[in-house]
């Protein structure tokens, strides 16, 4: 059977219809109704497939050139082929389950996936407009239009890209990079508090909006010089516990085994979230509030209870490894300090 221009638009506007109801619908109960048979590597599947869109697109995007839109035939089946590919592509994230490979992880696939889509429904938006001009009378499509079409193709090739080199980076390569940003979160705040707590009485802060007042600090703070060498004690302490901190996480980084299940994963990563949170919590109310009142207490006691719950996870982890579950302990006893 030999496609019309009729055909190839209708399959156009299905294409496009397809891509926003499963970009709305993914992560959600509905996108089960797209599974089909089960494979037994959906992520191994995932990267395939996403070669295989790159590749479609491609093929797309050479056979809409306005000198090879004269056969339609052909553009109808590429399209088909990148369609029925997109479609098999969302069944296959419909069978990863986010207790395997975290839920970051999980999260993380899902928005690439819904970036194909959205950009594939553009595509096919733009590609119907094409086939709409090619069958008017001007022979010679607009410029914007053909430029816009090596656009979306550029950008799914990327969309594609990022997805590929995420299923190679995999779910602890993930947690990694997480990790790392936390890490770097530390110690944009570290050598200013450093800086402070050496000499909190004398450490000028900067009111670029002018939201101290005065005479409220007067009020609400007690006089300067007032337990300054209790300030100045636990700000040194802390400083030394956000170290170990540091090195704690940075630890994780290479500390974790290949078969951490998503589960652990999702533990590391909200619970070193909620310390690196706590943190500068602590470091700004110390800093503003020259005094340790009973939130910054609160605060240390979170960090606290938050690191040994980390140290727990990790040591269930490596529970095979001595020395890993020795150097837990070690930590753990540095980081209490002097009985």
């Amino acid at each position: 059977m030999v496609h019309t221009s009729n055909d190839l638009l209708k399959l156009l506007k299905s294409f496009s219809e397809a891509s926003k109801y499963w970009r709305t619908s993914l992560a959600t109960s509905e996108v089960t109704q797209a599974q089909t048979a089960r494979v037994d590597k959906p992520l191994e599947e995932l990267e395939k497939l996403a070669k295989l869109i790159k590749a479609h697109v491609t093929k797309v995007g050479i056979v809409f050139k306005p000198e090879n839109l004269r056969s339609v035939d052909t553009a109808y089946k590429t399209v088909e082929q990148l369609s029925e590919t997109v479609v098999l592509a969302v069944t296959v994230v419909a069978q990863l389950n986010p207790a395997e490979i975290s839920d970051i992880y999980h999260s993380e696939i899902l928005g690439l996936v819904k970036s194909v889509l959205s950009t594939t429904d553009t595509f096919a938006e733009e590609l119907s407009l094409l086939v709409e001009e090619q069958e008017s009378t001007s022979t010679e499509p607009s410029d914007s239009k053909i430029d816009q079409r090596l656009v979306s193709v550029g950008r799914l090739w990327e969309h594609c890209d990022e997805l590929i080199d995420l299923i190679k980076t995999g779910k602890l390569g993930l947690l990694n990079r997480r990790i790392k940003q936390s890490i770097l979160l530390i110690d944009d705040g570290l050598d200013e508090f450093a800086e402070w707590a050496q000499d909190p009485e004398g450490f000028e802060m900067e009111d670029p909006f002018g939201l101290s007042d005065s005479e409220d600090d007067t009020a609400e703070n007690p006089p300067k010089g007032a337990n300054s060498e209790e300030l100045i004690t636990f700000a040194s302490t802390w400083l030394e516990k956000f170290k170990l901190i540091k090195l704690l996480l940075t630890s994780l980084l290479r500390s974790l085994p290949s078969v951490t299940s998503g589960t652990t994963i999702n533990s590391i990563y909200n619970t070193q979230k909620d310390i690196v949170a706590l943190i500068d919590k602590l470091i700004v109310d110390l800093m503003l509030e020259n005094y340790i009142g009973d939130e910054c207490k609160q605060y240390a006691s979170d960090i606290t209870s938050n690191c040994l719950k980390l140290v727990r996870v990790v040591k269930a982890a490596n529970k095979g490894s001595d020395t890993k579950i020795k150097w837990c302990d070690a930590w753990e006893k540095k980081f209490a300090g002097p009985k």
